[in-house]
């Protein structure tokens, strides 16, 4: 065998090439022996992926215990002279199980009474008077008429009732102030109120008086303008006036001529005149739309009478044109008595809406006075109610003060009389003190106490059962001195498992987990529920002590069984397996039938079906996983495929054939 390992350490690199060459000849094997319808693979390749359950477990060892357990030992090393109990029995915590031989003890019990007996004949009336002064402490104590603890007591009272005032006195201020009914809060509701309306009153004032005097400046406004335009069309109507008089003096000389030529000179000189009139015109002025019409007009008839009076012949109509003109010239005058009177009517609004104006100037003046003095007032109510929100503070803190300063009166006068009621027993204790050193006085003290101890030696004699349960060992022979545990008790009606668990498993436990229990010694098929009762947050000591100790760090477990049916006894060694996660009717596969590609979870598949078939790649989701397999789910249909269990041996696309055995390199 050394020579072998020599050979082998010696021919390292060859051993190497020697492998790499065999591993490609295999390769090239599989890659190279194909049947006519594609790769050939045995179907432990590719599983069906059929539903089936789940489970997320770990397995630990445990061991069955009683939930209670107890030795019973000897108080007395002394003889057994009586045994009441064998293994097996059932017990009650108390239970006489055992007597030791107790004569020596009594026999010294009866010589210190014989002694005491004798001291006992003097001092009676000491005892009697000790014994009457506790008497009556102890009677007044009970029907309460020790005078030291009514007066304590009544202080009690008296410092509650005082409290209880105090602690009513703060709660009904405090009430008062959240519900809104004080006095003194309501009072400054009423106040901040009627400052508020008095504000709304006077800004609406205000507003009014600013809106009437915008109101007359608006009016001023208009009326000017109306005024302009009014005196503009005077103007016109004035120079139409004008006009037209010209005009009827000039067709009435023409009448009363008779025909006779007149020069045209004079007419076309006016014409001149209007042209210079409408050239020098501004046409966006007010009313100036109406002039220009006007001199047009006359213009017109100028023109009219130009060529009329260059034509003999036209005198025919001359006394008609006389008559329209005359008739235009009323009409123009009727229109500028009206004008005339809008100019006066625009003067006489215009002149009283400046005299209010100043009156209205006057009442804002006022109302604003009066809107600043509003305003002030009702800053000066808040900063009352700011002030009075304080008092009103301090009021509230200074019933607090005086209850809490109260019941620590109540406490301390508690205090008092737990004190005083401490005085009382103390004197009581005092007075049983002189009743003993009065019976003391007829006995010797040395023998008292020993006649005591001998007492509580003869009641270590009588052995008793520390718990409830069953006797599961017994070690007691009758007539001899116990050198050990006389027996041992054990709770078998209800038995526990004491588990670990290991610090990467912990977290995942919890407290009323379920559990599957089995014991080599009933049979594995035989399967307990167990449930987890507590974990130890502390890791078990001792486990990691040693030379050869482990580095894994365990915590301690405890686990109740459901339905033992008696079966699982204390000591024996169990097998646990904590249930993390269980699922039912999921479709699973082996974790190495899953790779990656760009963070997403794939595996390969066939369809399950005779001849050859070709390898599909599949994305999946991967839901719960244990250490070697994974519960998946996908888009696409999973039931009655099979899934490549060695993806890294095959691509997707390659066709293949099943074949029942594995190949050999024959």
């Amino acid at each position: 065998m050394t020579k072998i390992k020599n050979f082998f350490k010696g021919h390292k690199k060859l051993i190497l090439i020697l492998a790499v060459i065999a591993v490609g000849a295999v390769g090239a094997k599989s890659l190279f022996f194909k049947a006519e319808d594609g790769l050939q693979i045995t179907k432990t390749d590719a599983i069906l992926l059929e539903k089936k359950d789940f489970e997320i477990v770990v397995s630990e060892i445990g061991e069955a215990v009683s939930e209670d357990s107890a030795m019973v030992y000897a108080e007395k090393q002394l003889p057994v002279k009586e045994i009441n109990v064998e293994v097996g029995d059932e017990v009650q915590r108390d239970q006489v199980i055992a007597k030791l031989d107790d004569s020596m003890i009594k026999q010294q019990i009866a010589l210190k009474q014989a002694m005491i007996a004798s001291n006992n004949k003097s001092a009676s009336a000491q005892i009697k008077s000790a014994k009457d002064k506790l008497k009556d402490a102890n009677k007044n104590l009970e029907e309460g008429t020790n005078s030291t603890l009514i007066a304590a007591n009544n202080a009690v009272i008296s410092a509650y009732d005082q409290w209880q005032s105090a602690e009513k006195s703060y709660d009904d201020y405090r009430r008062s102030l959240n519900m809104g009914y004080n006095d003194q809060l309501l009072q400054q509701d009423s106040l901040a109120e009627t400052a508020q309306d008095s504000l709304k009153a006077t800004q609406l004032n205000y507003n009014q008086s600013l809106e009437k005097y915008n109101s007359l400046q608006r009016s001023i406004s208009d009326n000017s303008a109306n005024l302009r335009n009014a005196n503009m069309r005077v103007d016109s109507l004035k120079d139409r006036e004008a006009a037209l008089n010209s005009r009827i003096n000039e067709l009435t000389s023409r009448v009363e001529g008779a025909g006779a030529f007149k020069d045209v000179s004079a007419l076309e000189q006016q014409l001149l005149d209007i042209d210079l009139k409408l050239n020098s015109i501004d046409r966006t002025a007010p009313g100036a739309d109406s002039l220009v019409s006007n001199l047009e007009s006359r213009r017109k008839e100028i023109w009219d009478q130009i060529n009329m009076n260059s034509n003999e012949d036209s005198f025919a109509g001359v006394e008609t044109e006389l008559e329209s003109l005359k008739q235009q010239l009323r009409d123009v005058q009727e229109n500028l008595l009206s004008v005339q009177g809008d100019v006066t009517k625009y003067e006489a609004e215009i002149e009283t809406a400046k005299k209010q104006l100043e009156s209205g100037q006057m009442e804002i003046e006022q109302q604003s006075l009066a809107l600043e003095k509003a305003k002030k007032d009702l800053k000066e109510v808040d900063e009352q109610r700011q002030k009075s929100d304080l008092t009103r503070k301090d009021q509230l803190e200074t019933y607090r003060k005086n209850a809490e300063d109260l019941k620590s009166a109540y406490e301390g006068a508690l205090r008092n009389l737990d004190v005083a009621e401490a005085a009382v027993k103390a004197e009581i204790n005092a007075l049983k003190s002189n009743v003993s050193l009065a019976d003391a006085g007829s006995d010797n003290s040395v023998n008292s106490v020993d006649l005591k101890n001998l007492y509580e030696d003869l009641e270590k004699t009588v052995v008793k059962a520390p718990i409830s349960g069953t006797v599961t060992e017994q070690n007691m022979i009758k007539g001899q001195v116990p050198a050990n545990y006389m027996a041992k008790i054990d709770t078998v009606d209800r038995i526990i498992v004491k588990s670990k668990a290991k610090e990467f498993d912990i977290n995942n436990l919890k407290v009323g987990m379920t559990a599957d229990i089995t014991s080599d010694a009933i049979g594995k098929t035989k399967v307990f529920k167990g449930r987890v009762e507590s974990i130890n947050p502390t890791p078990v000591q001792g486990m990691n002590e040693g030379p050869s100790a482990s580095k894994e760090v365990f915590y301690e477990v405890k686990l109740t069984i459901e339905d033992r049916d008696n079966l699982i006894k204390p000591g024996m060694t169990l097998r646990v397996k904590y249930i993390f996660e269980r699922q039912k009717d999921v479709l699973t596969v082996p974790l190495n039938a899953i790779y990656q590609k760009k963070d997403k979870d794939f595996l390969l598949y066939v369809e399950d079906s005779k001849g050859s078939v070709e390898i599909k790649e599949m994305p999946v989701t991967v839901k719960s996983s244990n250490d070697y397999e994974a519960v998946i789910s996908s888009k696409e249909k999973l039931e009655g495929i099979r899934v490549i269990t060695s993806p890294d041996k095959f691509t997707a696309g390659t066709k293949v054939t099943f074949v029942e055995e594995e190949m050999t390199d024959e």
